[in-house]
């Protein structure tokens, strides 16, 4: 016999999220480049699990661009992420110690979605970082999974129970 139960199931994670407001963390933030050689900093943020909100869980990226033409407006935004943050003004070696710094910070996003056009895909875009309205952070973090242990297969010689 089984009984199902709709309140105890796995949240969907998958599909693009609805526009609006979202409590997250800040998981990851560190430089990249595109296939093409493009620099940029990825943002990883997860929305919390400690408020009432759809998308619990639910990792969500966004990409502050480093060429001489978008830097102007990526400096900007980092600004305003630093500012949601709840960040003192200080100076960094380099993004990474910038992102370790922001690690496990809350902030509040409003995300919209940019529609499908020249061969890419419809996308979330993140409009903006706001102070958290949910600042006492109680986001319960998944278990990363631990590798199975490792299979010995079973030599010819061996005893067998059949």
């Amino acid at each position: 016999m089984i009984k199902t139960n709709h309140n105890d199931c796995y949240e969907s994670n998958s599909g693009l999220m609805k526009p609006g407001e979202y409590e997250c963390i800040v998981t990851d933030i560190r430089e990249s480049a595109t296939k093409g050689g493009t620099p940029y900093v990825s943002v990883d943020l997860v929305v919390r699990n400690d408020v009432e909100q759809e998308y619990r869980n639910k990792h969500i990226w966004d990409s502050l661009w480093l060429s001489e033409k978008a830097a102007p407006i990526s400096a900007k935004k980092i600004n305003a992420i630093d500012k949601a943050l709840k960040m003192p003004e200080a100076e960094y070696a380099d993004y990474t110690e910038w992102g370790a710094a922001c690690a496990g910070k809350p902030c509040r996003i409003r995300v919209s979605i940019q529609p499908a056009k020249d061969g890419y895909e419809a996308r979330e875009r993140i409009d903006w970082y706001r102070e958290s309205t949910a600042p006492g952070v109680a986001h319960v973090w998944k278990a990363k999974p631990q590798p199975a242990e490792a299979f010995t297969p079973v030599k010819a010689d061996d005893d067998l129970p059949f």
